[in-house]
């Protein structure tokens, strides 16, 4: 079976995102199955800068308004088809990538990992 895991993480690195996409990647590679990291394109400039270089750019640039969110999802999704086409999967895992997969256009199953629960979101 092969797996496209999409995340905008360095799944190879223990240090992105506390180790947890690191993990999971190499958890389902310990399961036999094929897994490839699908979203190397989503990465940008900040996301090699050290969190405390991080946190001083995202102070200094205000949140992007709901329409500057739903352009980055267009522009992610597109992305990843593009990323996608490259080889044929079965599935997709993606931890914690709600605004990368929100407008991705595929017919493969999709496997969504959040932290967010239905509590946590109610009245949000």
């Amino acid at each position: 079976m092969e797996i496209a895991y999409i995340t905008a993480d360095d799944p190879e690195s223990p240090f992105s995102w506390s180790g947890i996409s690191y993990y999971m990647f190499r958890a389902l590679k310990d399961q036999g199955l094929g897994v490839t990291h699908v979203g190397k394109s989503l990465r940008n400039g900040r996301s090699c800068l050290p969190r405390s270089f991080q946190r001083i750019l995202n102070s200094l640039v205000p949140l992007s308004p709901l329409t500057d969110m739903i352009a980055a999802a267009d522009r992610s999704a597109a992305l990843l088809e593009k990323e996608l086409r490259v080889k044929s999967y079965d599935a997709i895992f993606t931890p914690v990538s709600s605004r990368e997969i929100a407008l991705l256009n595929t017919n493969l199953p999709i496997v969504y990992l959040s932290d967010a629960t239905p509590g946590l979101l109610a009245n949000y």
